[in-house]
């Protein structure tokens, strides 16, 4: 008989009736988040080029180069280099200004962080709108993010005979409201100017004057001086 000597990274198996020198298997390899499909059989000397998922790389990075890596069959029967495909680090995020604070965390492709709004502040900036929102961080480490808004109670429009400052305002904002010479926003008493502040339920509220109750819907009436005094040995020629 003969006994076969082989070469670094062949091994001797029997054929047949023949001893050959036969490349040494390294099995299957397998990389979760590939988009190589797997397993992967491999033998010496082969090399295989893995293509990690979008949003996975080598080393967490969004650099090209991570994005792939070489896999070896070595003379030895084992992997050489191989590695696994991490989620990609998300970048910092962003501040936002009118949301309940939180916790600073680092987070990677596929999280979802939830948002709650402020008081007085929705993601569209209407009465009722929704209070909050989640962010989601995407495959090249960026995030995917809404903010919050001031909730607005609308225009407000100037009374005839008056004129309203600004003509809108968020919550807790003011308008100033006042009437022309002449006016008054009640007809009980002489009121020449309020405020209307802008409430979280979305509508104006005017402020009371001296315990004077003055309407949302401003009005500016005309003064009214009543009947003129008794004058002794008078009359009246005319009344308005």
């Amino acid at each position: 008989g003969y006994r076969c000597q082989c070469v670094s990274g062949y091994e001797q198996i029997t054929q047949g009736h023949d001893s050959i020198c036969a490349a040494k298997s390294c099995g299957n390899v397998s990389v979760s988040n590939s988009r190589t499909p797997m397993p992967l059989s491999m033998s010496y000397p082969e090399s295989r080029t893995i293509q990690c998922a979008e949003g996975y790389s080598t080393d967490s990075s969004t650099s090209e180069a991570s994005a792939s890596f070489v896999v070896e069959c070595a003379e030895s029967g084992s992997h050489f280099n191989l590695q696994v495909c991490q989620p990609v680090q998300c970048n910092a995020m962003p501040p936002l200004k009118y949301v309940n604070p939180m916790n600073q965390v680092q987070h990677v492709f596929g999280s979802e962080v939830a948002f709650q709004c402020m008081d007085g502040y929705s993601v569209d900036g209407t009465v009722g709108g929704d209070t909050s929102f989640s962010a989601s961080c995407s495959s090249d480490g960026s995030w995917t993010l809404s903010d919050c808004r001031p909730i607005t109670c609308g225009s407000f429009s100037s009374p005839s005979n008056g004129v309203a400052s600004p003509t809108s305002a968020f919550i807790d904002g003011v308008v100033h409201v006042s009437c022309d010479a002449g006016h008054s926003l009640t007809q009980a008493t002489y009121v020449h100017e309020t405020a209307y502040t802008c409430t979280s339920s979305g509508s104006y509220v005017a402020s009371t004057s001296q315990g004077i109750e003055i309407s949302n819907t401003p009005t500016c009436y005309p003064v009214s001086c009543g009947m003129p005094p008794s004058v002794l040995n008078a009359t009246v020629d005319r009344t308005t």
